[in-house]
């Protein structure tokens, strides 16, 4: 899957989302018993939110140390990163053009 075609598969789920059409078909616990085995994502979010005088500078770093971060801990992605199957990029929302800017 190309970058573009997950980026377009995020947004149609976050439409699905917003309209309150969730299908329910990754909700049970049958679902989650069968990830247990292992996980292969086509994309990897994560979100965070910080105050501050110098707010782009802190939400940015924010982002690059919780990217960090998530690959330390993780053993998970951090084979994924390691073996050159998931990028990870730190991004934000930025409120001024309602898009995600990747650091």
């Amino acid at each position: 899957m190309t970058a573009q075609e997950s980026l377009e598969r995020l947004k149609e789920g976050n439409s699905r989302f917003v309209a309150g059409k969730l299908d329910g078909k990754l909700q049970d616990s049958s679902r989650r018993d069968a990830l247990v085995g292992g996980q292969s994502p086509h994309a990897i979010v994560l979100s965070c939110a910080d105050k501050g005088a110098e707010i782009d500078t802190v939400v940015k770093k924010n982002a690059e140390l919780t990217a960090l971060e998530l690959m330390g801990r993780s053993s998970i992605i951090g084979k994924a990163v390691a073996s050159g199957e998931v990028k990870v990029t730190a991004g934000y929302y930025n409120l001024d053009s309602g898009r995600v800017d990747f650091l």
